[in-house]
């Protein structure tokens, strides 16, 4: 079997039956984007959107229905997972430097990055759809996610972060494992991380207390159910808010007597007392933070020599400290909480507890973890590309995706894909007023108001 076919999986057939028409003398055109100006220097992005594998297939599709791609890539995108420009060449991208951007030759339908937008993204000409992770809950008005927003010249940006909801129930050649793909991929990664990070510091007869029965938590149970570390666990306590999915948890685990389901949304103190790890996984997309499960003072209750690895605090994280109560006098608002505030807040209680708070926990892989989201997010980049191309312009890609009207079980995987995306919408530009969807965007009236200052009108949907 060729790659080629390995992959076929993760696209579906370009074929009418699908929702997708071949048409000739179609072109299209795309930009991968560069995640390196995300995180600090010497622990930036590592991770790449697409490999150049994958890129070679999504050509090869939107030749199959006779539209041409034209690919730029953005200078070093994937040396940090292993995928060197000359890898992107060999399936005909075009390198191009990030200064060079205002100058292209052919202005991008579609730009795509793995994360937030950054200041470079801002330079770049034409109504262009933006898709990727846009962590909305870390605006500030000095980010290059603000500078994004306030300059760029797209026309629409979609959150992939949200990106789903339907494709999974449609039964078609392609039918994603989650509701969310584009963010379950890495909820996948952090989890495994996670459980990895606790079981190093297992003894024998330990506790294990993992907040969320989602997907994070339940690949964190995964590894802790290896042969290697379930014979040091005595327990493993999963809380779980949702009766439901406390039920299919129970299912899930009916043959592990050490797993344990217990309905809470909130950590008690008999939950933690004598636990050697402690995994917080909960993320709740559009709350506008990450919900406060644990006191950080509970940590107390915990062995010596424990570990507490918090999945999600790059959405604020899930252990309260005092700083979480702390406002803004003038502007009303709450502090961004870092892993060094919770950090802090846990040395200072005097106990041998080990903190992990690794932003974007994925990265940690980033070979594995590119692939895997490129896995995910080709489908939406074919589907993104196929309208662009069809419709004539971004623009009218756009609104075709919008005026769409849901439907419980679409007919086609086309139809869903576009339903996925609709989903995520998060930004529109309309002249000089910018629509901003509250159930994506955290911080819509911050957003909104730096718009203001800046002399743009926004809008909610």
């Amino acid at each position: 079997m060729t790659q080629e076919k390995q992959y076929r999986g993760i696209l579906p057939e370009p074929t009418p039956e699908n929702g997708f028409q071949a048409s000739g003398g179609l072109s299209v055109s795309f930009l991968l984007g560069t995640d390196v100006h995300i995180g600090e220097p010497e622990t930036c992005e590592q991770r790449v959107a697409i490999t150049p594998e994958q890129m070679g297939l999504l050509k090869r599709w939107l030749n199959e229905l006779g539209i041409e791609g034209r690919f730029y890539v953005v200078s070093g995108a994937g040396n940090g997972a292993g995928f060197s420009d000359g890898m992107y060449v060999e399936v005909g991208a075009e390198i191009v430097e990030e200064e060079d951007l205002p100058r292209l030759e052919r202005l991008p339908d579609v730009v795509h990055a793995l994360k937030e937008s950054t200041a470079y993204e801002a330079t770049i000409p034409g109504a262009f759809i933006r898709i990727g992770a846009l962590h909305s809950g870390d605006f500030t008005p000095d980010s290059g996610l603000a500078e994004f927003i306030a300059g760029g010249s797209f026309c629409g940006v979609f959150d992939g972060s949200a990106v789903g909801g339907f494709a999974y129930r449609c039964e078609t050649d392609v039918k994603p494992k989650y509701p969310v793909p584009l963010r379950s991929s890495m909820s996948v990664y952090a989890g495994k991380l996670a459980g990895l990070d606790v079981s190093e510091h297992l003894d024998v007869d330990e506790k294990v207390v993992i907040s969320g029965g989602g997907i994070a938590g339940t690949s964190a149970v995964s590894v802790l159910l290896e042969e290697k570390n379930l014979e040091r666990i005595r327990e493993i306590l999963i809380l779980e808010k949702s009766p439901l999915r406390c039920e299919q948890l129970r299912e899930q685990y009916a043959e592990y007597p050490k797993v344990r389901i217990k309905q809470s949304g909130n950590v008690a103190d008999e939950d933690l007392q004598g636990a050697k790890g402690f995994i917080l996984t909960i993320f709740l997309q559009g709350s506008g933070a990450t919900p406060k499960v644990a006191r950080v003072e509970q940590m107390r209750l915990m062995r010596e020599g424990a570990a507490i690895v918090d999945v999600a605090i790059d959405e604020g994280g899930g252990i309260r400290i005092p700083k979480d109560d702390e406002v803004d006098s003038v502007t009303g608002g709450r502090p961004r909480i870092t892993a060094a505030d919770v950090r802090g807040e846990i040395q200072a209680l005097g106990k041998n507890l080990a903190y992990t708070a690794d932003n974007h926990m994925p990265r940690r892989q980033p070979k594995l973890a590119s692939v895997e989201h490129g896995e995910t997010a080709l489908m939406y980049l074919a589907t993104l590309m196929y309208l662009c191309a069809l419709k004539g312009s971004p623009e009218a890609a756009l609104k075709f995706i919008m005026d769409q009207d849901y439907m419980e079980h679409p007919k086609t995987i086309m139809s869903a894909l576009v339903l996925d995306l609709k989903h995520g919408m998060a930004f529109a530009r309309q002249d000089n007023v910018m629509v901003l969807y509250r159930h994506v965007l955290k911080k819509s009236d911050e957003i909104r108001l730096f718009l203001k200052e800046r002399g743009v009108q926004g809008v909610f949907a």
